[in-house]
Protein backbone atom coordinates (compact mmCIF):
# COMPACT_ATOMS: atom_id res chain seq x y z
CA UNK A 1 0.00 0.00 0.00
CA UNK A 2 0.96 3.57 -0.52
CA UNK A 3 -0.04 6.79 0.36
CA UNK A 4 0.57 10.16 -0.39
CA UNK A 5 -0.18 13.76 -1.04
CA UNK A 6 0.83 17.14 -3.14
CA UNK A 7 0.25 20.08 -2.50
CA UNK A 8 0.60 23.26 -4.54
CA UNK A 9 0.41 27.37 -3.66
CA UNK A 10 0.37 29.89 -6.52
CA UNK A 11 0.04 33.41 -6.15
CA UNK A 12 0.45 34.95 -9.82
CA UNK A 13 0.46 38.78 -10.32
CA UNK A 14 -0.26 39.88 -13.95
CA UNK A 15 0.72 43.12 -15.41
CA UNK A 16 0.38 45.00 -19.09
CA UNK A 17 2.49 48.15 -19.62
CA UNK A 18 3.38 50.14 -22.69
CA UNK A 19 5.45 52.90 -23.06
CA UNK A 20 6.17 55.51 -20.60
CA UNK A 21 4.18 58.12 -22.35
CA UNK A 22 0.14 57.56 -22.26
CA UNK A 23 0.11 59.41 -25.37
CA UNK A 24 0.98 57.97 -28.82
CA UNK A 25 0.94 60.49 -31.96
CA UNK A 26 0.31 58.41 -35.13
CA UNK A 27 1.11 59.77 -38.37
CA UNK A 28 0.88 58.80 -42.00
CA UNK A 29 3.41 59.77 -44.76
CA UNK A 30 2.92 61.06 -47.92
CA UNK A 31 5.43 61.15 -50.92
CA UNK A 32 5.40 63.35 -53.65
CA UNK A 33 8.00 64.90 -56.33
CA UNK A 34 9.30 67.46 -53.47
CA UNK A 35 9.69 64.86 -50.78
CA UNK A 36 7.53 63.52 -47.55
CA UNK A 37 5.66 64.63 -45.72
CA UNK A 38 4.63 63.06 -42.48
CA UNK A 39 0.81 63.99 -41.28
CA UNK A 40 -0.94 63.76 -38.00
CA UNK A 41 -4.12 61.53 -38.37
CA UNK A 42 -4.46 60.21 -34.71
CA UNK A 43 -3.93 59.98 -31.45
CA UNK A 44 -4.03 57.09 -28.86
CA UNK A 45 -4.52 57.16 -25.37
CA UNK A 46 -3.16 54.23 -23.16
CA UNK A 47 -4.68 53.48 -19.42
CA UNK A 48 -2.00 51.65 -18.13
CA UNK A 49 0.02 50.10 -16.17
CA UNK A 50 -2.71 47.46 -14.93
CA UNK A 51 -1.61 44.72 -12.68
CA UNK A 52 -3.92 41.90 -11.07
CA UNK A 53 -3.49 39.25 -8.20
CA UNK A 54 -4.34 35.76 -7.79
CA UNK A 55 -3.85 32.89 -5.38
CA UNK A 56 -4.97 29.35 -6.54
CA UNK A 57 -4.43 26.21 -4.01
CA UNK A 58 -4.15 22.91 -4.75
CA UNK A 59 -4.45 19.48 -3.09
CA UNK A 60 -3.96 16.00 -4.03
CA UNK A 61 -4.26 12.86 -1.44
CA UNK A 62 -3.75 9.30 -3.01
CA UNK A 63 -3.90 6.00 -1.70
CA UNK A 64 -2.92 2.93 -4.19
CA UNK A 65 -2.29 -0.63 -4.06
CA UNK A 66 -1.45 -3.89 -6.04
CA UNK A 67 -3.27 -7.37 -5.60
CA UNK A 68 -2.34 -10.56 -6.97
CA UNK A 69 -5.23 -13.27 -7.65
CA UNK A 70 -3.24 -15.59 -9.39
CA UNK A 71 -3.28 -14.93 -12.67
CA UNK A 72 -5.06 -11.65 -12.08
CA UNK A 73 -2.85 -8.37 -11.22
CA UNK A 74 -5.13 -5.67 -9.75
CA UNK A 75 -3.82 -1.96 -9.54
CA UNK A 76 -6.30 0.24 -7.15
CA UNK A 77 -6.50 3.57 -6.60
CA UNK A 78 -8.26 6.38 -5.38
CA UNK A 79 -7.68 9.97 -5.00
CA UNK A 80 -8.73 13.11 -3.60
CA UNK A 81 -8.30 16.50 -5.55
CA UNK A 82 -8.91 19.69 -4.03
CA UNK A 83 -8.30 23.61 -5.76
CA UNK A 84 -9.49 26.49 -4.20
CA UNK A 85 -8.84 30.26 -5.37
CA UNK A 86 -9.15 33.77 -5.47
CA UNK A 87 -8.14 37.48 -6.15
CA UNK A 88 -7.13 39.69 -2.93
CA UNK A 89 -8.25 42.89 -2.23
CA UNK A 90 -6.27 45.12 -4.88
CA UNK A 91 -6.38 48.17 -6.50
CA UNK A 92 -5.50 50.31 -9.87
CA UNK A 93 -2.93 50.93 -10.34
CA UNK A 94 -1.85 49.94 -6.80
CA UNK A 95 1.78 49.71 -4.77
CA UNK A 96 2.49 46.52 -7.21
CA UNK A 97 2.32 48.33 -10.66
CA UNK A 98 4.28 51.15 -9.03
CA UNK A 99 7.05 48.65 -8.05
CA UNK A 100 6.29 46.31 -11.24
CA UNK A 101 6.77 49.31 -13.35
CA UNK A 102 7.85 52.50 -11.87
CA UNK A 103 4.65 54.40 -12.42
CA UNK A 104 3.08 56.30 -9.38
CA UNK A 105 -0.30 56.91 -11.44
CA UNK A 106 -2.17 56.64 -14.42
CA UNK A 107 -2.93 60.06 -15.99
CA UNK A 108 -6.67 58.45 -17.41
CA UNK A 109 -7.98 56.60 -15.63
CA UNK A 110 -8.40 57.41 -11.96
CA UNK A 111 -7.12 54.74 -9.02
CA UNK A 112 -10.24 52.26 -7.40
CA UNK A 113 -10.57 49.94 -5.46
CA UNK A 114 -11.19 46.11 -5.96
CA UNK A 115 -12.80 43.85 -2.92
CA UNK A 116 -11.62 40.42 -3.16
CA UNK A 117 -13.55 37.16 -3.81
CA UNK A 118 -13.08 34.43 -2.43
CA UNK A 119 -13.92 30.84 -3.59
CA UNK A 120 -13.64 30.64 -7.59
CA UNK A 121 -13.13 28.13 -7.67
CA UNK A 122 -13.48 25.72 -4.41
CA UNK A 123 -13.61 22.04 -6.26
CA UNK A 124 -13.77 19.18 -4.36
CA UNK A 125 -13.52 15.43 -6.59
CA UNK A 126 -12.88 11.85 -5.99
CA UNK A 127 -10.97 10.29 -8.47
CA UNK A 128 -10.82 6.42 -8.90
CA UNK A 129 -7.94 5.12 -11.00
CA UNK A 130 -7.89 1.05 -12.34
CA UNK A 131 -5.85 -1.29 -13.62
CA UNK A 132 -6.30 -4.93 -14.31
CA UNK A 133 -3.94 -7.16 -16.53
CA UNK A 134 -4.67 -11.34 -16.56
CA UNK A 135 -1.96 -14.00 -17.48
CA UNK A 136 -4.54 -15.95 -20.62
CA UNK A 137 -1.24 -18.25 -21.32
CA UNK A 138 0.00 -18.84 -17.73
CA UNK A 139 3.28 -18.39 -19.44
CA UNK A 140 3.38 -14.09 -19.12
CA UNK A 141 3.31 -14.73 -22.90
CA UNK A 142 -0.45 -13.58 -23.73
CA UNK A 143 -1.93 -10.67 -21.25
CA UNK A 144 -5.05 -8.99 -21.31
CA UNK A 145 -4.90 -5.67 -20.03
CA UNK A 146 -7.45 -3.12 -18.65
CA UNK A 147 -7.50 0.55 -17.40
CA UNK A 148 -10.19 2.75 -16.50
CA UNK A 149 -9.84 6.35 -14.57
CA UNK A 150 -11.08 9.78 -14.27
CA UNK A 151 -8.93 12.90 -14.70
CA UNK A 152 -9.83 16.30 -13.12
CA UNK A 153 -8.73 19.42 -15.61
CA UNK A 154 -6.20 21.51 -13.85
CA UNK A 155 -8.01 24.83 -12.93
CA UNK A 156 -5.40 26.75 -11.09
CA UNK A 157 -6.19 30.80 -10.66
CA UNK A 158 -7.66 30.89 -14.57
CA UNK A 159 -11.77 31.50 -13.57
CA UNK A 160 -10.33 34.17 -10.82
CA UNK A 161 -8.38 35.71 -13.66
CA UNK A 162 -11.63 36.11 -15.59
CA UNK A 163 -13.94 37.69 -12.88
CA UNK A 164 -11.07 39.80 -11.90
CA UNK A 165 -12.55 43.51 -12.52
CA UNK A 166 -9.15 44.57 -13.48
CA UNK A 167 -8.76 42.05 -16.16
CA UNK A 168 -11.18 43.69 -17.89
CA UNK A 169 -10.58 47.56 -17.56
CA UNK A 170 -10.33 48.57 -20.99
CA UNK A 171 -6.81 49.99 -21.22
CA UNK A 172 -6.93 52.11 -24.53
CA UNK A 173 -8.87 54.30 -27.26
CA UNK A 174 -8.04 56.09 -30.32
CA UNK A 175 -8.80 59.53 -31.61
CA UNK A 176 -8.97 61.47 -34.71
CA UNK A 177 -6.81 64.22 -34.47
CA UNK A 178 -5.97 67.32 -37.07
CA UNK A 179 -3.04 68.89 -36.21
CA UNK A 180 -2.21 71.04 -39.60
CA UNK A 181 -4.50 74.22 -40.59
CA UNK A 182 -5.94 72.78 -43.33
CA UNK A 183 -6.97 70.21 -40.84
CA UNK A 184 -8.41 72.87 -38.37
CA UNK A 185 -5.36 72.53 -36.23
CA UNK A 186 -2.67 75.10 -35.38
CA UNK A 187 0.41 72.84 -36.63
CA UNK A 188 2.33 72.55 -33.57
CA UNK A 189 2.35 68.55 -33.67
CA UNK A 190 1.04 68.64 -30.55
CA UNK A 191 -3.10 67.31 -29.85
CA UNK A 192 -4.35 70.83 -28.24
CA UNK A 193 -7.15 68.77 -26.84
CA UNK A 194 -8.64 68.19 -23.66
CA UNK A 195 -8.55 63.87 -23.28
CA UNK A 196 -10.54 63.13 -20.09
CA UNK A 197 -13.18 64.66 -22.70
CA UNK A 198 -14.38 61.31 -24.49
CA UNK A 199 -16.39 63.77 -26.78
CA UNK A 200 -15.09 65.77 -29.63
CA UNK A 201 -13.02 68.74 -28.66
CA UNK A 202 -10.33 71.14 -29.62
CA UNK A 203 -7.93 69.24 -32.19
CA UNK A 204 -9.52 65.54 -31.46
CA UNK A 205 -12.54 64.03 -32.42
CA UNK A 206 -14.70 61.66 -29.85
CA UNK A 207 -13.12 58.31 -28.52
CA UNK A 208 -13.81 55.39 -30.31
CA UNK A 209 -13.94 53.22 -27.10
CA UNK A 210 -16.15 54.99 -25.03
CA UNK A 211 -15.39 52.42 -22.31
CA UNK A 212 -11.87 53.19 -21.57
CA UNK A 213 -10.88 53.44 -18.26
CA UNK A 214 -13.91 51.15 -17.14
CA UNK A 215 -13.82 47.83 -16.17
CA UNK A 216 -16.88 46.29 -18.89
CA UNK A 217 -16.33 43.07 -17.86
CA UNK A 218 -19.61 40.90 -19.30
CA UNK A 219 -18.53 37.35 -18.08
CA UNK A 220 -20.66 35.84 -14.94
CA UNK A 221 -20.32 32.15 -13.48
CA UNK A 222 -23.33 30.72 -12.16
CA UNK A 223 -22.30 30.18 -8.32
CA UNK A 224 -23.44 26.69 -8.58
CA UNK A 225 -20.25 25.86 -11.37
CA UNK A 226 -18.08 27.17 -9.38
CA UNK A 227 -18.37 25.16 -5.69
CA UNK A 228 -18.99 21.90 -4.40
CA UNK A 229 -18.33 17.90 -5.17
CA UNK A 230 -17.88 16.63 -8.74
CA UNK A 231 -18.12 20.25 -10.09
CA UNK A 232 -15.12 20.52 -12.14
CA UNK A 233 -14.43 19.37 -15.90
CA UNK A 234 -12.95 16.02 -16.07
CA UNK A 235 -12.71 13.10 -18.44
CA UNK A 236 -13.07 9.78 -18.18
CA UNK A 237 -10.22 7.37 -19.45
CA UNK A 238 -10.65 3.72 -20.66
CA UNK A 239 -8.50 1.04 -22.58
CA UNK A 240 -8.84 -2.40 -22.91
CA UNK A 241 -6.10 -4.36 -24.68
CA UNK A 242 -4.35 -7.80 -25.80
CA UNK A 243 -0.52 -7.97 -25.72
CA UNK A 244 0.89 -10.88 -27.36
CA UNK A 245 5.00 -11.66 -26.86
CA UNK A 246 6.55 -12.42 -30.19
CA UNK A 247 10.03 -13.06 -29.65
CA UNK A 248 12.19 -12.03 -26.08
CA UNK A 249 11.90 -8.86 -25.66
CA UNK A 250 9.32 -7.90 -28.51
CA UNK A 251 5.40 -7.90 -28.25
CA UNK A 252 2.77 -6.65 -29.90
CA UNK A 253 -0.55 -5.00 -28.85
CA UNK A 254 -3.45 -4.17 -30.35
CA UNK A 255 -5.93 -1.96 -27.87
CA UNK A 256 -9.31 -0.22 -27.78
CA UNK A 257 -9.33 3.53 -25.89
CA UNK A 258 -12.27 5.84 -25.27
CA UNK A 259 -12.30 9.37 -23.54
CA UNK A 260 -15.35 11.39 -23.18
CA UNK A 261 -15.49 14.63 -21.53
CA UNK A 262 -17.95 15.46 -18.60
CA UNK A 263 -18.94 19.21 -17.18
CA UNK A 264 -18.54 20.72 -20.18
CA UNK A 265 -18.69 25.09 -19.64
CA UNK A 266 -20.55 26.90 -21.96
CA UNK A 267 -21.08 30.15 -22.37
CA UNK A 268 -25.01 31.65 -22.41
CA UNK A 269 -25.77 35.02 -23.74
CA UNK A 270 -28.34 36.49 -21.05
CA UNK A 271 -29.21 39.29 -23.83
CA UNK A 272 -30.78 36.59 -26.01
CA UNK A 273 -33.72 34.63 -25.41
CA UNK A 274 -35.62 32.05 -28.14
CA UNK A 275 -38.08 34.58 -28.93
CA UNK A 276 -35.10 36.78 -30.83
CA UNK A 277 -34.89 34.04 -32.98
CA UNK A 278 -36.82 33.83 -36.68
CA UNK A 279 -37.19 30.70 -38.65
CA UNK A 280 -35.93 30.38 -42.21
CA UNK A 281 -35.45 28.31 -45.24
CA UNK A 282 -33.54 28.83 -48.13
CA UNK A 283 -34.04 26.68 -51.86
CA UNK A 284 -31.44 24.70 -52.82
CA UNK A 285 -29.79 25.85 -56.02
CA UNK A 286 -30.47 22.98 -58.85
CA UNK A 287 -27.50 21.54 -59.43
CA UNK A 288 -26.41 17.27 -59.73
CA UNK A 289 -23.70 17.84 -57.69
CA UNK A 290 -25.74 18.20 -54.70
CA UNK A 291 -27.78 14.57 -54.83
CA UNK A 292 -30.95 14.34 -53.23
CA UNK A 293 -30.87 17.88 -52.02
CA UNK A 294 -30.97 19.76 -55.18
CA UNK A 295 -34.13 22.17 -55.60
CA UNK A 296 -34.72 21.50 -52.27
CA UNK A 297 -36.35 24.16 -49.81
CA UNK A 298 -33.75 23.39 -46.57
CA UNK A 299 -36.10 24.25 -43.27
CA UNK A 300 -35.31 24.25 -39.64
CA UNK A 301 -32.78 27.34 -39.71
CA UNK A 302 -32.69 30.47 -37.04
CA UNK A 303 -31.60 33.81 -37.41
CA UNK A 304 -31.80 36.56 -34.14
CA UNK A 305 -34.14 39.44 -35.48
Amino acid sequence: LKVGFTTRNAQETHGVSYMNNPLRYNFYMQKSYGGAMDYPFSVTQYGTPRNSRHTSNDLGIFAQDQWTLNRLTLNLGVRYDHVNAYYPDQSHPGDTAIEFFGAAATRFVPAFDVPGRQNVPNYHDIVPRLGAAYDLSGDGRTAIKATWGKYVLPVGSSIAEEVNPLNALQLETTRLWGDLPWQGGNGNMEPDCDFNNFAANGECGAVDNPQFGSSASTVHFDPSVLEGWGKRQYQWQASLSLQQEIVEGWSVDVGYFRTWYRNHLVADNLLVGPEDYDAYSIVAPTDSRLGEWSGKTLDGLYTIT
